[in-house]
């Protein structure tokens, strides 16, 4: 896909810059028929000004050249890639490639674009030389993979011995049809090599080990992986039904994985620990069954983990693409002014592939540089794309300037025309009247004659030029002749062009046809013969899977008596035990599963008589032990009720030890209180004092809430500010605001002690403005005011009517920079919270 993204990309590219070349021939178009229409009568201009048209036509001349070039070359790109098209659908490829012949003409394009100075379309003609180089080393590539493949193909043909009466192809027919094999094919071919390796892996490792297991790499993994690609595959081609039988093959191979990893930690631990005791020989399996078991759980949890992080990390990897495809849509439509998302994404790439490492997937985490290269390339190329795009917006205004400048010249000299003719009409205004009235009917035929050509209608253009001509002749205007007869003879020359480019389309179309019937009948062969193999593909698919179902059910059916013998060996029923293991034996001999035979023979059947033997000598031990269990009865018992005593006295000490410690801690609080009482700060001690009285009223403690209340009384003799701390909190709806407020009053009171009356009366107006905003706030604004008041009396006179507005102003000057502290104090509180919760 993006291979694809990159080739259409490059057409993109390549379209914008024809219809800038296009744009362009039809603005000088546009300024050639805008002079021809313009009627001067000074021959010196003419002169100047056809040195000018012939560097142009030559121009033109040039660029036509290119485009027919061009065109020619995208003509043969295009319609080799159709018919790579139609080949890919039949299953076929097209061998011989245009990308030569394209090469040549671009290299040829570059050389002459570059004689002429125009370096940045001799570098965009280069990439496009390195881009079809690109393609045509790609196609060899595929020619000599396809070449590999059908060699494969008949190797797979031999080994699967497909019976005469099938009709093989001949080695010639499948040398022409296979040259293109169809996708679907690939991946039906890659998931049966899976299937086969998966098998032969596991036929292997079955037949390999007998009894000793650990010398062996289990080949479950590699097996339950194959079948999962094959399955993938399966449902891409559409065979859903097989993608579904594959399923409980996957199931049967997950059991036997399982079935292997406790085999093999069961062998690791005969290994690690030597034999103990036959007396104590039931307790060690217990033992060993709980220390699998916790394996087994410490084993799906760091598989559970390892999915999440697996899920988040292709999570973040689509995110990555669809940044990257909604970009590339932005840019196909033509909007440059999004930054590219590219650093984003490597960014995001990065981290994908630094955790498919930690958890040790590290094929994915190799895939993943090829994509961060791949990206890179886009992002090269977006930067070329947008230096182009603004080079072309640099080169589009200078050539926007240099019309308005030839424009300006233009209506230059018709001014001056105009001026002349004006003139001479104070002399000859009847005669210069009815030459203008000719001369307008004449251009007029004119531009009807514009009308008809841009309708390709060449016939009726070359009329109205005829009969515009002919009014020039009456009104002996040579310079109007010249020009009638100049646009007859381009109009002649364009007529002979379309005419030969509609013969040339009908002959294209009837080649076309002709090639198409032709493509149709191959497509039916190909098919026909894509059918047959895969319908044999599909019978051995078949037939493999069949074989395995049996082998499924066989083999869980021994499993059943194992699990039912071994549930029997548990109840220390030993005969039923034997039997259903013997009968195992047989079915698993039965589909050659050695290993498993070789297991009940040297495991089960040997643990069996050992927990038989293990059994009798226990019955005797179990009589013994009944007189001694007693013994420990009474012992338990005694030690359970000290242990009671024990753990009472703990909760005793434990409790003395914290309510001595609530003691300390509201002691502490208190002398805070005290200290903040002797600052002067009466409303925040108040506040820590109401706090811990709440805290002794739980606790009962009269004596020392009575001693706060005495604290309490006496700070509301000596205070001079209201003491809004004791309000109730849960009142309160703005805690912000509140603590703003004692604070204030606070301040005002240290200010009041030190005689600092004007700076009292600054705090006071800041406790009064925070009020504002609370409920509680009207009954203590009054309050504020009445000593606001006497102690700007107190400063001195009565303030004047001046004073007041000057104070007033003075008093908006402190709220707005009070507003500003405040603000900005909320602002610093609101980083500390979030800096607080980042490193939560």
């Amino acid at each position: 896909y993006a291979n694809q993204i990159k080739i259409y990309q490059e057409k993109l590219d390549k379209h914008v810059k024809l219809l800038e070349i296009e744009a362009k021939k039809v603005d000088k178009q546009k300024e050639i028929e805008e002079m021809h229409k313009i009627g001067k009568d000074d021959t010196e201009e003419r002169e100047k000004l056809r040195p000018i048209e012939r560097t142009k036509e030559e121009g033109e001349e040039f660029e036509r050249y290119v485009t027919d070039n061009i065109n020619n070359a995208e003509k043969l790109v295009r319609s080799h890639e159709t018919a790579m098209r139609k080949a890919m659908r039949k299953g076929e490829i097209v061998e011989d490639t245009p990308y030569s012949e394209v090469i040549n003409i671009y290299k040829e394009i570059r050389e002459k674009v570059y004689a002429r100075g125009w370096k940045e379309q001799a570098e965009v003609y280069a990439n496009q030389i390195k881009i079809y180089q690109e393609k045509l080393d790609k196609h060899v590539k595929l020619l000599e993979i396809e070449a590999k493949k059908a060699e494969r193909q008949r190797q797979i043909d031999d080994m699967h011995k497909i019976k005469e009466d099938s009709k093989p192809v001949k080695p010639d027919e499948r040398r022409e049809i296979k040259k293109g094999v169809k996708e679907d094919d690939i991946l039906l071919d890659n998931a049966m090599n899976l299937i086969d390796e998966a098998e032969k892996l596991v036929k292997n490792y079955e037949l390999s080990i007998k009894t000793d297991v650990l010398l062996y790499e289990s080949p479950y993994d590699k097996a339950i992986s194959n079948y999962q690609e094959a399955k993938k595959m399966f449902q891409k081609i559409g065979w859903n039904d097989e993608a579904s039988r594959l399923m409980n093959t996957l199931r049967f191979y997950q059991e036997k994985k399982e079935k292997d990893e406790k085999l093999r930690l069961l062998e690791k631990k005969k290994l690690e620990e030597p034999a103990t005791d036959l007396g104590f020989a039931k307790d060690d399996t217990e033992k060993d069954l709980l220390a699998r078991e916790k394996i087994v759980l410490e084993l799906e949890k760091a598989e559970k983990e390892k999915d999440k992080t697996v899920e988040t990390i292709f999570s973040d990897i689509h995110k990555a693409e669809r940044i990257a495809k909604e970009y590339e849509i932005k840019i196909k439509e033509g909007i440059f002014e999004q930054e590219p998302p590219y650093e984003e994404i490597f960014e995001i790439y990065r981290e994908a592939r630094k955790r498919f490492e930690e958890i040790g997937w590290m094929e994915e985490s190799m895939k993943l540089i090829n994509t961060i290269k791949f990206y890179k390339e886009k992002q090269g190329r977006d930067n070329r794309l947008r230096a182009l795009e603004v080079a072309k917006v640099k080169k589009r205004d200078e050539e926007l300037l240099g019309q308005q400048r030839l424009t300006k010249q233009a209506k230059e000299a018709q001014e001056r025309l105009l001026k002349e003719r004006k003139e001479s009409l104070l002399l000859k205004e009847e005669k210069v009247i009815k030459f203008e009235s000719v001369k307008n009917k004449a251009f007029e035929l004119m531009d009807k004659a514009k009308n008809e050509l841009n309708l390709n209608n060449f016939d009726e253009a070359i009329e109205y030029y005829k009969e515009s001509e002919e009014i020039f002749s009456e009104i002996s205007w040579q310079e109007g002749i010249n020009m009638v007869r100049d646009s007859i003879g381009m109009i002649k020359r364009r007529k002979k062009s379309f005419d030969l480019e509609k013969v040339t389309i009908k002959k294209e179309r009837l080649e076309k046809l002709k090639t198409e019937e032709k493509l149709e009948e191959r497509i039916t062969k190909t098919e026909e013969l894509r059918k047959l193999q895969q319908e044999e593909k599909r019978k051995e698919f078949l037939r493999v899977q069949s074989e395995k179902q049996w082998e499924r059910e066989i083999s869980e059916e021994a499993y059943k008596l194992l699990e039912k013998g071994t549930s029997l060996l548990e109840r220390n029923k030993f005969e039923g035990a034997y039997e259903n293991y013997i009968e195992a034996r047989k079915l698993f001999d039965k589909i050659s599963w050695k290993r498993e035979v070789s297991r009940i023979n040297n495991e089960l059947l040997f643990k069996l008589k050992r927990e038989r033997k293990t059994h009798e000598i226990l019955e005797d031990i179990k009589k013994k032990k009944i007189a001694e269990d007693d013994q420990m009865e009474k012992l338990k018992k005694e030690t359970t009720r000290e242990r009671r005593e024990l753990k009472k006295q703990k909760k005793e000490d434990t409790r003395k030890i914290a309510r001595e410690e609530f003691d300390k801690k509201i002691f502490r609080e208190v002398e805070r209180a005290e200290r903040h009482i002797d600052d002067f700060k009466y409303n925040e001690g108040i506040l820590l004092l109401i706090r811990e009285k709440k805290k002794l009223v739980k606790s009962a403690k009269d004596d020392e809430i009575k001693k706060i209340d005495d604290v309490i009384n006496s700070v509301k003799d000596k205070v001079e500010v209201p003491l809004v701390t004791l309000e109730p909190l849960g009142e309160i709806e703005n805690l912000e605001k509140f603590e703003a407020t004692y604070k204030a009053l606070d301040k005002a009171q240290i200010s009041l002690e030190n005689n600092r009356l004007m700076k009292a009366v600054s705090e006071l107006n800041e406790a009064k403005f925070n009020l504002k905003t609370l409920k509680i706030g009207k009954r203590y604004i009054k309050e504020i005011d009445i000593k606001i008041r006497e102690l700007q009396e107190k400063l001195g006179r009565k303030p004047s009517k001046d004073d007041v507005e000057a104070k007033e102003k003075e008093h908006e000057a402190e709220m707005d920079v009070l507003k500003a502290r405040i603000e900005a104090r909320r602002e610093e509180r609101r980083k500390k919270v979030l800096d607080l919760l980042k490193k939560d």
